[in-house]
């Protein structure tokens, strides 16, 4: 049996039961759903099980106190605003997870009337075509995402027109939408509440999960659908819990890379000064360069970051080189282009992304 595990709290009520509803509807083996109500409380779907946390204990400690109850083989973690739209999602992914693997499903964007806010683009556009909530958008998808040395994950869009194999290794994955064993969920400690509430919640466990003789995986036919901008996202959570999985796992992170030799980064960094004006432009340009098991380069990810520093006399002595060390990590990104290799194994770049 599988338990879905699904972490709540306030903001999440809109979307809560269709969560829920969707969940018994796609599901085709046995399955229960324990909810950590964290910090708040609702009526929630009869057929699931309600964990109420009196304070908000954050993300983590929900998970866990969920788990506890849990009477399942495997954990299915959830968000509470997400859909999958493959049926039989839980024997798919059950049948390929090992007992030390973790498997992801490939991630979706939905559109929510309630969600996204702050994008009015997005919301005109709906209204004018007349979207009903719960709505897919068509070419939002993830599924696959690297560590970088900091342990952020850094995400690698799939060509739609790849045919890639059902089960794909990944070096790590989003915190939703994933099954693990109960028993090494366990083994690797559970969630850690010694870090922040929430946040780098995947990036976690894939770490700890590599680091523990496991492996993360992702299978490409179940696709989840998650709604995003439903306000239940804490940014410096996010790279707080970055940080300390940097300061704990920062100096393994060879280990994991062993795993996955096809993928590097190259920074190529540059600073340009324009003197007259008293003006330091420091240019900095990361690629990401993705090969396939044959060493043929399958995909190219270009960034473009620029930090601009006004020479105010104080710091005149400064070389080019000096600067661009010292600023081209400040740099804010600015653009990105993104390559992909045709049936030829030409580098074509994709236009309008």
């Amino acid at each position: 049996m599988i338990s879905v595990i699904i972490p709540a709290y306030y903001k999440e009520e809109p979307y809560l039961n269709q969560t829920i509803e969707n969940i018994f509807r796609t599901a085709k083996g046995e399955i229960e759903v324990i909810v950590a109500l964290n910090g708040y409380n609702q009526q929630i779907d009869a057929r699931a099980q309600a964990v109420l946390l009196k304070d908000n204990m954050g993300e983590r400690v929900a998970m866990n106190e969920a788990v506890r109850q849990a009477s399942g083989d495997f954990l299915l973690r959830i968000d509470a605003h997400c859909d999958f739209y493959t049926e039989g999602w839980d024997l798919m992914m059950a049948e390929v997870t090992g007992p030390r693997t973790i498997t992801v499903a490939i991630l979706a964007y939905i559109y929510h009337s309630q969600a996204n806010l702050s994008d009015a683009k997005l919301h005109a556009k709906a209204k004018a075509e007349g979207w009903p909530d719960w709505k897919q958008l068509p070419g939002h998808w993830y599924g696959m995402c690297r560590l970088m040395p900091n342990m952020e994950a850094k995400w690698i869009k799939p060509n739609a027109k790849r045919d890639y194999p059902t089960v794909v290794p990944n070096m790590a994955f989003t915190g939703c939408g994933w099954l693990i064993p109960t028993k090494f969920y366990w083994e690797i400690g559970g969630a850690d509440e010694s870090m922040p509430a929430m946040g780098a919640i995947g990036e976690e466990f894939a770490i700890k999960a590599w680091l523990n003789n496991g492996k993360v995986q992702s299978r490409t036919d179940v696709v989840i659908g998650h709604v995003f901008g439903t306000g239940a996202y804490d940014t410096q959570g996010v790279v707080n819990a970055l940080k300390m999985l940097e300061v704990k796992y920062g100096d393994r992170y060879d280990e994991i890379k062993a795993h996955f030799p096809d993928v590097e980064i190259v920074p190529i960094r540059t600073a340009k000064q324009v003197r007259d004006r008293r003006t330091v432009t420091v240019n900095r340009t990361d690629e990401t360069v993705t090969k396939d098991n044959e060493g043929k380069v399958i995909q190219k990810i270009v960034e473009h970051f620029v930090y601009v520093w006004i020479d105010d006399g104080s710091e005149s002595n400064l070389t080019d080189h000096q600067i661009q060390e010292t600023y081209a990590p400040l740099a804010h990104k600015i653009g990105e282009e993104k390559w992909l290799a045709n049936d030829k194994g030409e580098l074509i770049k994709v236009e309008g992304e």
